[in-house]
């Protein structure tokens, strides 16, 4: 352990900054103990780019904690993005970026993995970077030479508590070289385009991350033993695993239009194409089954179990449902073993059976009936990723035993069954009505709703469909002779993705989403319809994320730092309409809502429904797009924004649009281009080197198909780019 540094964080940080329970480490289940740093031959920070009360939900970060701490000779310890307070009290006073198990100084590591969940997550893994006193660019850590001062930069400035980096460093001054950074990798849904962030990171993992960092593990020990170099020891590794790709080694040209030309890697030897890694082994691979227990409250605290990887719907618009295939699945016999360990190690109440379609489990009925026989006695909770309501009336009368009533959400999508149909979310009206019938006969009497607005093709009927779906929801309770249900609508905006059929087509613009907010509070009016456009309302839906939540869905009473879904949902936001900024939270406050009452809206015996609709900030899902399908010259606004303050971007305490607003016109780019412009599908797109297991023409078509199934002509240009 650094004593020096150990003690700094001790007694100039944590009696300063708000819940310091949250920076102590030591939680239960840690698998470092002193002296393991300084043993180890291989030395790996895990980060997650995000605050402790979301990275200790994350559920890829436990995995690759215990992945390497189960491989001799390596160590990991763990670091998260520390909040405002203490960010600006580690800046004042010259403490780096420190791990959060014996307090190593971030920067000393060998390996600095983080994963990038989200695109809103860029300027927090800056902000990880030079809080740790490591250049930001990836040639920069190349450089070979001069002392500088290593540590966090000094910040002043409008955000809260931070604001403009000024160049000054305050840690102490120390001679490093190149190799004695640490290799920056990053993976997750977010490295599938890494192109925005291709000049701050070494590495990036493209695919399952289990089997990849074991080897990237193996050959660092190798290449360090032998004396290899830094900047040798990243080709070497880009060269030997054809999933691994290094941004800084290829070089990319542009047409005048600003249409990508052509990449080309630098070094011979170098993949022009780079592969998916998948895991061959899903049953038997590593998984944490003595998860780290958190001192304070998280937004998912219990046992998370990943049972199954990839979904079989591959609904048009989910980026997850195309890039996590073929399927795996765990036995029931293993997901029981790891239940079983975990539950005795960490004396958790509930237990999350996770997958992006947990309705697809081959097994569901005779796992949940199993688990509920071992863990019901002993009053642990199940809980379950939103089911698909085309496979609700089969699963809800297991379920109705499994699962204490409270709320129950439902993946909806489109208003309209063409639409569905167009974007293949196999669900029908005759589907929703049936399902919701059963849920409230079992007892429910609280239902959410996810929709999206900015498909292609939508019509002013597919809008006005939102309050009618959630209307016919909510009144369906009262042909049981009860009161209507209490229905929340929840309304985000369309991010094309890459890997998916909607990649070649533009956002629609801020102004259409603002045209859908007025004409549902047009709608509202003369209706029992309340409808809340505050940004904030994204906290809502943060919590509960689309789970049977065996505690009952508490709408509206989530904490304000609540925020992302599990990370092993990676893309589970897309399959249920869900950006980044529906996976943070803010202020719940409410705006003006309109509360109406209307005859038509009137159920059995005169009840009227009692729908909520609620709707996301546009300008973070415009962002989002910005970034989804951006390429490497995004970099420097990315960079500007954060020097400007930004970081925290999914959170509504801390996003400040303006930030974003001025560091594109400083850098001189247009964010329209990116989000709003339809692409050609002759173009070549900035992620066309990475690997998918699926050839282009079949996304050609199933774009092409979303319009023919909703009788819409195709915006799509085929002509030719200019000098293509």
């Amino acid at each position: 352990m650094s004593q020096s540094l150990a003690r700094r964080v001790s007694n100039e940080l944590l009696p300063y900054v708000r819940q310091p329970a949250q920076y102590i480490g030591g939680e239960v289940n840690q698998l470092v103990r002193p002296g393991d740093w300084e043993q180890a031959e291989v030395r790996v920070v895990v980060a997650f780019p995000d605050a402790y009360t979301i990275g200790m939900s994350h559920l890829g970060c436990q995995i690759l904690y215990w992945l390497c701490n189960h491989t001799p000779g390596v160590c990991a310890e763990r670091t998260y993005a520390p909040w405002i307070d203490a960010e600006r009290i580690m800046r004042e006073r010259g403490i780096p970026l420190f791990t959060w198990d014996t307090r190593q100084a971030v920067r000393e590591a060998d390996i600095l993995a983080i994963s990038l969940q989200y695109e809103l997550c860029f300027t927090s893994v800056l902000n990880l970077l030079d809080l740790a006193g490591i250049p930001l660019r990836n040639a920069d850590r190349l450089r070979v030479g001069p002392t500088r001062r290593v540590g966090p930069t000094r910040r002043v400035g409008p955000t809260p508590g931070v604001g403009p980096t000024v160049s000054e460093g305050v840690g102490p001054a120390l001679s490093r070289s190149g190799q004695e950074y640490p290799l920056v990798i990053v993976g997750g849904p977010q490295a599938d385009n890494p192109e925005p962030m291709a000049e701050f990171v070494d590495l990036v993992v493209i695919g399952d991350g289990e089997h990849s960092l074991a080897a990237i593990l193996e050959a660092v020990r190798e290449y360090k033993r032998a004396g290899v170099p830094r900047p040798e020891m990243i080709a070497l590794i880009a060269k030997r695993f054809p999933w691994c790709y290094a941004p800084n080694l290829y070089d990319v040209t542009y047409h005048d239009d600003g249409t990508i030309a052509g990449m080309w890697p630098r070094l011979d030897g170098l993949p022009t194409h780079i592969e998916r890694r998948r895991t061959p082994d899903f049953e038997t691979c590593a998984f944490p089954t003595r998860p780290l227990v958190p001192w304070v409250e998280v937004v998912h605290d219990r046992i998370s179990i990943e049972i199954m990887r990839g979904c079989p719907q591959v609904c048009r618009f989910c980026h997850a449902g195309y890039t996590k295939r073929p399927l795996h699945y765990r036995s029931v016999e293993r997901v029981l073993e790891i239940a079983e360990a975990a539950y005795w190690s960490t004396g958790q109440r509930e237990i999350g059976l996770l997958s992006l379609s947990t309705a697809d489990y081959p097994l569901l009925r005779e796992l949940a009936e199993r688990m509920n026989e071992r863990f019901g006695p002993r009053m642990v909770n199940l809980s379950f990723p939103s089911l698909r309501v085309d496979k609700m009336l089969q699963n809800i009368p297991w379920m109705a035993n499994s699962v204490r009533k409270g709320g129950i959400t439902m993946a909806v999508e489109a208003a309209r069954d063409d639409m569905r149909r167009a974007i293949r979310k196999k669900v029908t009206d005759g589907n929703l009505l049936d399902g919701v019938r059963e849920v409230y006969k079992a007892g429910w009497k609280r239902v959410k709703l996810y929709f999206m607005a900015g498909f292609p093709g939508e019509r002013d009927d597919d809008i006005d469909g939102i309050w009618e779906v959630a209307n016919a929801v909510s009144r369906e309770r009262c042909k049981l002779g009860k009161p209507p249900a209490e229905v929340t609508a929840s309304v985000g905006w369309l991010v094309p993705k890459p890997f998916t059929p909607f990649q070649w087509m533009a956002q629609p613009r801020m102004d259409y989403f603002q045209g859908v907010r007025q004409r549902l509070r047009a709608l509202a009016k003369g209706r029992r319809i309340r409808v809340s456009g505050s940004y904030g309302s994204a906290a809502e839906m943060a919590s509960e994320q689309g789970y049977w939540r065996t505690g009952g869905w508490e709408g509206g009473t989530v904490s304000r730092r609540a925020a992302v879904a599990d990370a092993q949902l990676e893309g589970g936001s897309s399959q249920h309409g869900l950006t980044a900024s529906e996976r943070a939270t803010g202020s719940a406050g409410r705006d003006a809502r309109a509360t109406h009452q209307d005859p038509e809206s009137r159920g059995r015996n005169g009840r009227r429904g009692n729908v909520r609709i609620s709707m996301h900030d546009p300008h973070r899902s415009v962002l989002e797009a910005v970034f989804a399908r951006g390429d490497r010259r995004l970099g420097k606004v990315i960079y500007e924004a954060w020097r400007r303050g930004a970081r925290f971007d999914g959170w509504d305490e801390t996003y400040n649009p303006q930030l974003w607003d001025e560091a594109f016109a400083a850098c001189g780019v247009d964010p329209a281009w990116y989000a709003h412009r339809e692409r050609s599908l002759v173009e070549i797109l900035p992620w066309e080197h990475i690997g998918l297991h699926m050839r282009r023409g079949y996304l050609e078509k199933g774009y092409a198909d979303v319009f023919t199934q909703i009788g819409v002509s195709r915006p799509l240009p085929m002509l030719p780019v200019a000098g293509a």
